[in-house]
């Protein structure tokens, strides 16, 4: 359905381009080259995910597979790279960790991360705050006390020497500021729960996982995840309790994309991170800095 080989299709054509909830409109594939040159040009990152869902008492499936998978593709790459979450998204976060090999580091503040001397914060389906200090997730219900703002490295919270990479696919994940006019005007009913802080480069997707996917891929210059493995660690991750972020049910999908679907797009973003290796030229990390 979406064969690389058949089309020279763009990235975001891949990942983006059902654009349902409007903020996948902001792709680009600049953005995407530009984060993954910036990444590798990166001495210690941490990448952070894990949106727990009120009503479920659940962290989500859609970011802790897919966040993972980042860290082991920057490892690769020779970066030092970690994943993090907080108390309540630890247990599927962990699992995702503990399938790829991974160690996840569980913090109960922002002080837990900054201690680790990072140059760059990834952020991946991670919640954002509105201007009010809340946040809430996709169903307007708001997050309980125990979640880690990790949002304050964000402008305009904080002044931070760390750059910050974002994913994103609804408008109130951490780092999707930069559109939040934009996404006003075109979901003024979900305004109240758009997150406020801006990171240096934002991605928007259909579902953040998938953007996770081209980012890994990207560092990588090949699939940073096999269809074999998402089906694995998607189950892995519902034995900890995680559950479908757009349904509330604990069932192999991710944000309502069925298990089938999910690993067909994997296996196209795959190709297309394949057929199109980053340079040694666009590798300069100072490129992702710039405005795309």
């Amino acid at each position: 359905m979406w064969s690389v080989s058949a089309s020279d299709l763009r990235l975001v054509d891949l990942i983006a381009s059902n654009r349902s909830r409007g903020l996948s409109a902001f792709a680009t594939d600049a953005a995407y080259l530009q984060a993954a040159a910036f990444l590798r040009s990166c001495r210690r990152v941490a990448v952070v995910t894990g949106y727990f869902i009120p009503d479920a008492a659940a962290a989500e499936t859609d970011g802790p597979l897919g966040s993972a998978a980042l860290v082991r593709s920057l490892k690769r790459r020779g970066v030092d790279a970690f994943l993090t979450t907080d108390g309540l998204c630890a247990p599927v976060v962990k699992a995702a960790a503990d399938f790829l090999g991974l160690r996840c580091q569980v913090c109960s503040s922002l002080d837990d991360v900054l201690e680790k001397n990072i140059d760059a914060i990834v952020f991946c389906e991670r919640p954002g705050r509105t201007p009010d200090g809340t946040a809430r997730s996709m169903r307007g219900y708001p997050l309980p006390p125990g979640t880690v703002w990790f949002d304050g490295l964000l402008s305009p919270y904080a002044v931070s020497p760390v750059k910050s990479v974002a994913v994103g696919d609804g408008g109130n994940e951490a780092g999707m500021g930069n559109w939040r006019a934009e996404m006003s005007a075109l979901k003024p009913d979900f305004s109240p729960y758009l997150a406020e802080g801006v990171a240096d480069i934002p991605l928007a997707a259909d579902v953040s996982e998938w953007g996770a996917w081209a980012l890994a891929g990207l560092v990588e210059s090949r699939g940073a995840l096999s269809p074999d493995e998402l089906q694995l660690g998607l189950e892995k991750l519902l034995k900890a309790g995680a559950v479908d972020g757009s349904t509330g049910e604990r069932a192999l999908s991710i944000d309502g994309y069925s298990l089938a679907h999910c690993a067909e797009k994997l296996k196209a973003v795959n190709d297309w991170c394949s057929a199109h290796p980053l340079t040694a030229q666009s590798d300069t990390g100072q490129e992702g800095l710039q405005d795309v």
